[in-house]
């Protein structure tokens, strides 16, 4: 039996509200400068990231069946589209990936894969919410919240401090 009152919850819900905010802004085909896509960015996925520590904690109800809705096509669209957006600032960033704590290797990886990752996980859960099955639902709920915890979590914080940078400090670099 399904916990209805987590995948209704308010945090849930809440976390599905700017979820959904965080897939429209990357699906966004209008080209904007890199320095109001990064103001953006830097709200919406800072905001993205405190919503997801407040899901709650559930536990997987059923391993099979669990539908997976971002195809490799809009992945790629999306990280196209970001690229675009973020122009020469879409680096490409040297770190340790967090499923890889204990190992010397290094991922390399751009900006815009770094969304497109984020935007796959919470594309799959809700596409599970625009579903209406609840089992998935829930399921779905709990394995985002597990890959935000091992794996997207630490991607939005990279990202954060990339932008960070461009945003505060590049800019007074341009002008100096």
């Amino acid at each position: 039996m399904v916990d209805k009152s987590v995948i209704y919850s308010k945090n849930t819900i809440e976390f599905i509200t700017v979820a959904k905010e965080f897939l429209s802004f990357c699906e966004t085909k209008k080209i904007v400068s890199k320095q109001s896509f990064a103001d953006t960015s830097l709200k919406l996925i800072s905001l993205l990231y405190l919503k997801a520590l407040t899901i709650p904690e559930t536990e997987l109800q059923e391993s099979e069946n669990i539908e997976k809705y971002v195809t490799e096509e809009a992945w790629a669209f999306v990280k196209n589209n970001v690229e675009n957006n973020l122009g020469a600032w879409d680096d490409i960033i040297e770190f340790k990936d967090s499923a890889m704590m204990n190992s010397t290797d290094y991922i390399h990886v751009s900006l815009s894969e770094l969304y497109a990752d984020i935007y796959q996980d919470v594309g799959d859960l809700i596409g599970s919410y625009q579903m209406g099955d609840e089992l998935n639902m829930y399921d779905a709920l709990h394995i985002c919240h597990q890959n935000f915890k091992n794996y997207w979590g630490y991607r939005v914080i990279k990202i954060i401090e990339v932008l960070h940078y461009k945003v505060f400090f590049a800019k007074q670099e341009d002008e100096d």
